[in-house]
């Protein structure tokens, strides 16, 4: 079951930040462009309101898909 969780957890653990949409908040602030998680990119690269709306929008479509899951196991049991 592990691909179960893998790609909602990945949305919000990593994400690229292209200077063009995320523009450095400091001087000092990385200038990397590749994938990096919310956590490291708080460090200049986003404001915390960002990384709280990259996180919900995340975990709303892990509830979703774990939901999905649920519904998907009690229709099994109801079958069987």
């Amino acid at each position: 079951m592990h691909h179960f969780f893998r790609d909602p957890l990945r949305s919000h653990r990593a994400f690229a930040c292209p200077l063009a949409d995320f523009p450095r908040l400091t001087l000092d602030a990385s200038t990397y462009e590749g994938t990096q998680s919310v956590w490291g990119a708080l460090d200049g690269v986003i404001t915390p309101a960002q990384a709280r709306l990259i996180c919900g929008r995340a975990h709303v479509a892990l509830i979703r898909h774990v939901r999905r899951w649920v519904a998907h196991l009690d229709n099994r049991l109801t079958y069987e």
